[in-house]
């Protein structure tokens, strides 16, 4: 385990999974979690992300973020949270993403 300074809750979403029968959707929340420096990748292997949906997991730089054009990011506007958040630091209060 890497050592990381878990701070607050930053963002929150509700997802609804409107063509699903079994699962209606979800609540996230975020957290602002800082360390030193990132020195592994995420830790999921293909089976556990194409049983999320996913393609891929991986870390962004600010500049990869701030650069994107056609990359799908949950919340959708992840750049800007992100952006607003190194401008700003943390918010006072949990904001809502949205999708």
């Amino acid at each position: 385990m890497q050592d990381a300074e878990v701070g607050p809750a930053i963002w929150s979403r509700t997802h609804v999974f409107a063509l699903s029968a079994e699962f209606g959707g979800q609540h996230e929340t975020f957290y602002l979690v800082r360390v030193e420096e990132v020195t592994r990748s995420p830790a999921f292997s293909d089976a556990e992300l194409r049983a999320e949906g996913l393609t891929g997991s991986r870390w962004w730089t600010r500049e990869e973020l701030r650069d994107s054009t056609n990359e799908r990011f949950a919340p959708k506007n992840l750049p800007s949270l992100y952006e607003s958040l190194w401008r700003n630091g943390p918010p006072t209060e949990l904001v809502e993403t949205g999708e």
